[in-house]
């Protein structure tokens, strides 16, 4: 599920900001693939890619906040302890709830 939201959002953000579908060359179509691998999976040169056209088609940082909610829900799968699973999500709400604060662009693509 966490990666069907952030193919709608990746399609939301393409269409607000160029005004069609995805094509070739956009940015954000570009990387459609790499949004849904795990992070621990992607190369070097594919985080660098992913980083560089982030940046490029995700002004408000929409795409990569989605990416970083997929990946802490991941990463929340394969706690074993329930009272640490439970701190986890509790944090994960937490950070992405505070509107008070807007995290740098390295936050999103570092860890949590």
């Amino acid at each position: 599920m966490a990666n069907t939201r952030l193919d709608e959002t990746r399609r939301r953000v393409q269409q607000n900001i160029l005004g069609h579908r995805g094509r070739g060359g956009d940015p954000l179509y570009r990387i459609r693939r790499l949004l849904n691998m795990a992070k621990e999976k992607l190369t070097e040169g594919a985080n660098a890619k992913l980083t560089h056209l982030l940046e490029l088609g995700d002004p408000d940082n929409e795409v990569a906040t989605s990416w970083r909610v997929k990946e802490s829900l991941r990463e929340l799968y394969t706690y074993r302890d329930p009272d640490l699973a439970r701190d986890h999500l509790d944090a994960l709400i937490s950070d992405f709830t505070d509107n008070q604060r807007t995290p740098a662009r390295s936050n999103y693509l570092g860890e949590p």
